[in-house]
């Protein structure tokens, strides 16, 4: 595939693409015997081994203006679509920059995708239905995927294994210490089992 690159910035790798896996949306969070681990179930954001997730209909699109709920969230045409193959910083996670300051980062990453959203019409193809069924889909602007564009800024992570594999882009926003990368790195789902944690106390 053949995208345009703005003059003066570097050619992003192309993300992989995986047939592996089944996608639904969000996660959930166990404790077990004094250690926190993340457990991926029903209406977690890669379970669905097992059936977790339905099929949507084939070819079923939608297209309009955009408007950003979350990192990875948006709404189209009254529809909320969760991205595919990547995670954002959930509601209420903050992140740390270089100098150990904490900041904002779930509102940073919200306003990466509004300013993306904003450059043209979106267009989502469904890929899955959570068991939720909240669609998950690819959605491009001008051509431009989100996930990656998401991924490519450093204020989105790949997640491994599912439809849509970014890890090589996420390689790329690393090596570059771009967005989250420029500081102390945690993942939502890390970050949300970690306030479970300290719930627990």
């Amino acid at each position: 595939m053949t995208r345009a690159t703005p003059a003066g910035r570097r050619r992003l790798p192309a993300a992989d693409r995986s047939a592996g896996g089944r996608l639904v949306g969000g996660w959930a969070i166990a404790v077990m015997a004094g250690c926190w681990t993340v457990v991926l179930l029903a209406g977690g954001w890669a379970g669905g081994w097992a059936g977790g997730a339905a099929a949507a209909p084939p070819g079923e699109a939608l297209v309009g203006t955009g408007t950003a709920i979350t990192g990875d969230t948006l709404m189209v045409t009254g529809t909320e679509i969760r991205l595919v193959g990547v995670a954002a910083p959930v509601t209420g996670q903050t992140c740390k920059n270089r100098y150990g300051s904490p900041y904002n980062c779930f509102s940073i990453a919200r306003g990466v995708l509004e300013t993306l959203l904003g450059t043209g019409e979106v267009t989502c193809r469904i890929v899955h239905v959570a068991i939720n069924r909240q669609k998950i889909g690819q959605c491009r602007v001008a051509g431009v995927d989100l996930s990656m564009a998401m991924v490519a800024r450093g204020w989105a992570f790949a997640q491994a294994g599912l439809t849509y594999d970014y890890r090589r882009t996420e390689t790329y926003a690393q090596s570059r210490r771009l967005g989250i990368w420029a500081g102390h790195v945690e993942k939502p789902w890390q970050w949300q089992a970690r306030q479970t944690m300290e719930q627990r106390k």
